[in-house]
């Protein structure tokens, strides 16, 4: 399309173009986007766990520490991967190292007081193994513990109070028996194993650790996935533990909590990622140590399937923000804390395929905490997403904007007079008939306002067109939908649009849509590809100041078109049409008058069933090209 077309549908979207030049070229397929820097892993997609950490593991060539934050990944493989940071944010391979099972939780700190983080992984053996790393390479401290059961999840802290740092892992037994384990620390990276355990319930799938009460002793959070409830056990500061309270989680599923202030009033409060019902729950600690009723914020799209959870400062404003790993919906969602308990609209931005797990860290040397999130990979390897913080809850990849149920077709243009580009996107509706109309205003910062409550429109939505139609210099939409073949008019009424008229297309079932001047009254027109029995048409609709739209004119084509697009082909002044003929794989090319009609069209003869097309000077001589997919 040219710069006078403001309309596309889905149908336009393809991979690949063919270039008509006079004749036709070759087919060309751009290059893939990639909405952040990837970072390949060892092994196959199914060897990704999503389990990893940001630590200081040394640098390339055996090196000491330097500083600078790296990622250690585990693997299905019985691996663990390093990626060594250059502290711009980019990484370097390193080396892998073996471990004696799959992992299945993973942590680290600086367990023997050497300055160094070690790390240490639960695995599917039963076992906890702590590692110590030199050059990148990771080296068992001491040997394995039994822990009897199968872990699910790591809490660190000094929950004995002796100054030493130990640890803490829950899980499930054979008998599918919740329970947890306290690992004793000595100081120099060994560990005694507590000799008693504690019930933590059925379906445990994680822990996070605070002092809730605020006196002096570590206290624990547990989730529950199969009651989807959240225990707070207090700690006794001798190692002990006994259930203080027991509460919802905020949705259904839960998969992974942390422990964060979220409200700055000292007190860590509990946040909880709750995979079933696609939402991050916040419990705040009040002044008893107790925790209020969770407060539920989506963390994207309807089945997004959200895996992971990290806690940090993205935007450098002091406050904890919510990150979020998307696995069915392939993004990873920032949720913006007020510093008052609440969390702002999820953002979502682009991986790679099926993330199943974030770490947040500085990696750059700024302020704001950067993300990385391990995915399944969208290539045949395992993936670390590396996207830096921008600061204004920017990160640096594409960002998604969570939609309704099937949208349809999108169009862009300033709305509302502001100056800034907005969003305009039909969606079908789960149900027929219930189709609506979102509009996302632009914002100063890039993002878009999804605040103004969908238009309904009782249609598919196949294709929308941003203009003047009316001629009072205000942008209106004109809708067209498939499903019912008419065309409908809104025109701007505050932040929302209402509807002015509606137009029936009796050229059959519409197929594509495009928007221009025909007439060249400086009021925008609509034209309208549809087919019925008779073959394929273009009718041209005129825009009146009324609101309504005029049938001006109407051109047989080919059949089939499945898309239009408008040039200057004889460069006359006046547009022209150009349709895209799927059924019988050609181009219909109809030179317009100036008045709203057409001349007959000419048909271009092509190698393959067209389903996109559109027009621009290809070869710089101040003629339109074609180019066709």
């Amino acid at each position: 399309m040219d710069d006078r077309t403001k309309s596309w549908g889905l149908e336009a979207l393809v991979a690949a173009l063919l270039v008509l030049v006079g004749s036709v070229a070759s087919a060309q397929t751009p290059p893939p986007f990639a909405a952040a820097r990837l970072w390949e892993l060892p092994g196959t997609n199914t060897d990704a766990t999503g389990l990893a950490v940001l630590m200081d593991v040394g640098s390339p060539g055996g090196r000491a520490r330097d500083g600078i934050l790296d990622v250690v990944a585990a693997l299905q493989s019985q691996q663990l991967a390093v990626l060594f940071g250059r502290g711009d944010g980019s990484f370097e391979t390193g080396p892998e190292s073996a471990i004696s099972g799959i992992p299945e939780a993973m942590a680290a700190a600086d367990f023997n007081g050497d300055g160094a983080q070690e790390l240490v992984i639960g695995d599917s053996s039963n076992f906890l193994t702590v590692l110590s790393a030199s050059g990148g390479t990771l080296s068992p401290l001491g040997s394995p513990i039994d822990l009897q059961f199968f872990p699910r999840g790591i809490a660190l802290g000094d929950f004995d109070r002796d100054g030493r740092l130990d640890i803490l892992a829950v899980g499930e037994t054979l008998r599918q028996e919740g329970v947890g384990r306290v690992l004793f620390g000595n100081g120099d990276g060994t560990f005694v194993r507590a000799a008693e355990t504690l019930d933590t319930g059925t379906g445990t799938a994680g822990v996070a650790t605070g002092d809730f009460n605020r006196d002096g002793n570590l206290d624990l959070v547990v989730i529950n996935e199969l009651t989807n409830q959240l225990v707070q056990f207090r700690g006794d500061g001798r190692g002990g533990f006994t259930v203080e309270q027991q509460i919802g989680c905020g949705g259904d599923g839960p998969v992974a909590v942390a422990a964060g202030d979220a409200n700055r009033d000292g007190r860590p409060d509990v946040m909880v990622v709750n995979n079933a019902s696609d939402n991050f729950a916040v419990a705040l600690t009040q002044a008893n140590g107790r925790w209020s009723d969770p407060r539920a914020f989506a963390t994207g799209a309807p089945a997004s399937s959200p895996k992971g959870l990290a806690l940090g400062d993205v935007d450098g404003d002091g406050v904890v923000d919510a990150v979020v790993a998307n696995n069915f919906s392939f993004d990873v969602g920032v949720l913006r804390g007020d510093g008052a308990g609440g969390f702002a609209p999820v953002r979502l931005f682009v991986a790679d395929a099926e993330p199943l797990g974030v770490v947040v860290g500085r990696l750059d040397g700024d302020t704001r905490a950067d993300v990385v999130a391990l995915t399944r990979g969208s290539g045949s390897r395992p993936t670390a997403a590396v996207l830096r913080a921008l600061g204004g809850n920017r990160l640096s990849g594409a960002e998604n904007i969570p939609l309704g149920f099937a949208p349809s077709a999108l169009a862009q243009g300033d709305i509302d007079g502001d100056g800034l580009l907005d969003l305009v996107v039909t969606q079908a509706g789960a149900i027929p008939g219930e189709g609506t109309i979102q509009v996302a205003g632009g914002t100063a910062r890039g993002s878009f306002d999804l605040s103004a409550a969908p238009i309904p429109s009782g249609g598919d939505g196949l294709a929308i067109v941003v203009g003047d139609f009316d001629g009072d210099f205000r942008a209106e939409l004109a809708v067209v939908h498939a499903n019912r073949s008419v065309a409908q008019l809104y025109r701007p009424s505050g932040r929302s649009f209402v509807r002015v008229s509606e137009t029936p297309i009796t050229g059959g079932v519409p197929k594509a849509v495009v928007g221009g001047d025909f007439n060249r009254d400086g009021r925008m027109d609509l034209a309208v590809a549809s087919q019925d029995n008779s073959g394929g048409k273009v009718q041209v609709f005129l825009g009146k100041t009324d609101g309504s739209l005029l049938l001006r004119s109407t051109v047989t084509v080919g059949d089939f078109p499945l898309a239009l697009a408008l040039g200057d082909f004889n460069r006359d002044g006046f547009a022209d049409i150009v349709a895209a003929n799927n059924a019988s794989v050609n181009l219909s090319v109809a030179l317009g008058n100036g008045d709203g009609t057409f001349r007959p069209a000419t048909s271009v003869g092509l190698p393959q069933a067209p389903r996109a097309v559109t027009v621009a000077d290809f070869d710089r001589d101040r003629q339109d090209d074609v180019a066709v997919g």
